[in-house]
């Protein structure tokens, strides 16, 4: 759903099949996923049946920890007849959870820092401009880092046409569809790259990823200028006299007129910081570097990398002038939610993964098509980083065999990688930045749907387009 990601919801998720004890394999029942379900039904119901109660972040870990009690529990219980498998996955999934949120995290409060500042309109060529450059810039810093850099600017180039399309087709293309072609890009294919594939390797998709987003882009253009012409926005002089919760701040007090600037760029560096911690993870970039530069350069374990990440952000918070931060209305309450429901999505979700694991049999001898769907649905609930482990392991035979399957047969590697970057756009949870996208969105009073609606949107409006990809690819 990920981490990442989503965002990194799985950066560093080695799910083999997920094996606590390596010597000891961990079989679970039907009935253990059930507190999964039951969160993810949580999470579409209650902000439709109970949106007041829901907002409350304290109602949210409620909901989370009656959630997952019951797999605690059972994790817990079941240690001696697994030989201690079963708490190995509870705490690798904890692990896991540290990561991702120390990731999206340290993100969030860096690029908080950074605001761009100036008259953006936010014309139909404009927004279709933005959210084309973001596509192409998620692959150089991950669909997270692009997501939490853009999103404010589209935002405030469109305050005054608050419409959920919005927020929606930026999820869409800069959170997900964007970054497919680069292991940079997205944390499924980060960790292809930790396993060996090539680092180029994924550059080969790029019909995929014209096609989709292009499509995508090309509805967005013609949606966007429908309703611009339907409901030609306010002047923000008059904007700003109507709309008295307009959010965002004025960094000089004359207004948002002038030339487009930005400001906090000394939070670049730590952003940088960020992504080399992420980069110095993987063994093939310790080789290039002691190759080419004779150093050995090494994060021997993710939570170290993840370590750096949190002092990044620190540094951050202590040299970020105040008034940036409120030029881009930040605010802890988004970082809190998504920090709070995925601590339960990746606690529940651990026996769900198993049990995926546990049939792998079943899928041997599956075409690129079963995996392109498979790998895409599952990646749509469960996050896309595990589901593409889950299914390139399935395919390779083994996690250290993955590498194998890109020379050998790319055409299923590149199904599995397309459906699980691709499907993240499917919901919410689908990858790491969707729900934080969302949760900005609504601090800054765009309308933004909930969960079910944004399922609807998302199969009328990206399913006709995932079917095509499989159609003319696979």
């Amino acid at each position: 759903m990920r981490i990442g990601f989503s965002a990194i919801v799985g950066l560093f998720m080695v799910v083999g099949p997920v094996w606590g004890n390596q010597n000891t394999p961990f079989f679970v029942p039907w009935w253990s996923i059930i507190p999964f379900a039951l969160l993810l039904i949580l999470i579409s119901f209650l902000p439709i049946l109970a949106a007041p109660w829901w907002k409350d972040l304290a109602h949210k870990f409620l909901v989370t920890g009656i959630c997952s009690l019951p797999v605690l529990v059972f994790l817990a219980a079941c240690s001696n007849q697994t030989n201690g498998a079963s708490v190995s996955l509870l705490v690798k999934s904890i692990e896991d959870f540290a990561v991702f949120l120390a990731m999206v995290g340290s993100l969030y409060i860096v690029t908080g820092g950074i605001a761009m500042v100036g008259k953006i309109e936010g014309r139909p060529w404009t927004n279709t401009l933005i959210l084309g450059l973001g596509a192409l810039l998620a692959n150089l810093v991950s669909t997270v880092g692009a997501s939490l850099l853009l999103v404010r600017p589209f935002l405030q180039a469109n305050r005054e046409r608050k419409s959920w399309h919005i927020p929606v087709f930026f999820i869409f293309i800069v959170s997900n569809l964007g970054g497919l072609l680069l292991p940079l890009g997205d944390p499924p294919l980060f960790l292809g790259f930790l396993h060996g594939v090539d680092f180029l390797w994924t550059i080969r998709l790029w019909p995929q990823w014209l096609v989709a987003n292009g499509l995508v882009l090309t509805l967005f253009f013609f949606l966007d200028t429908h309703l611009w012409r339907k409901h030609p926005p306010l002047s923000l002089a008059v904007h700003r006299i109507r709309d008295k919760t307009e959010t965002l701040k004025d960094w000089n007090g004359k207004g948002w007129e002038g030339p487009l600037r930005l400001i906090g760029k000394r939070n670049f560096v730590f952003l940088a910081g960020i992504l080399l911690a992420v980069l110095l993870q993987s063994a093939r970039v310790t080789e290039w570097t002691q190759a080419h530069l004779g150093l050995f350069l090494k994060i021997p374990h993710p939570l170290l990398g993840a370590g750096i990440m949190v002092l990044c952000a620190l540094g951050s918070l202590i040299v970020t002038k105040g008034n940036v931060r409120q030029t881009n209305a930040f605010s802890w309450h988004p970082l809190g939610e998504v920090g709070i429901l995925f601590l339960g999505i990746f606690i529940t979700m651990g026996p769900a993964l198993v049990l995926l694991s546990q049939n792998a049999e079943t899928l041997e001898g599956l075409s690129s098509p079963h995996y392109y769907w498979l790998t895409g649905l599952s990646s749509s609930f469960l996050d896309n980083a595990p589901a593409y482990m889950a299914f390139a392991t399935t395919a390779a035979g083994s996690p250290e065999k993955i590498a194998q399957l890109a020379e050998n047969r790319p055409q299923i590697l590149a199904a599995i990688s397309t459906g699980a970057v691709f499907f993240g756009a499917m919901t919410y949870i689908g990858n790491g930045p969707n729900l934080m996208v969302e949760a900005i969105a609504r601090e800054l009073h765009f309308p933004t749907p909930h969960f079910l609606k944004y399922l609807l949107i998302s199969l009328v409006v990206l399913l006709p387009i995932l079917f095509l990809v499989q159609w003319i690819f696979f």
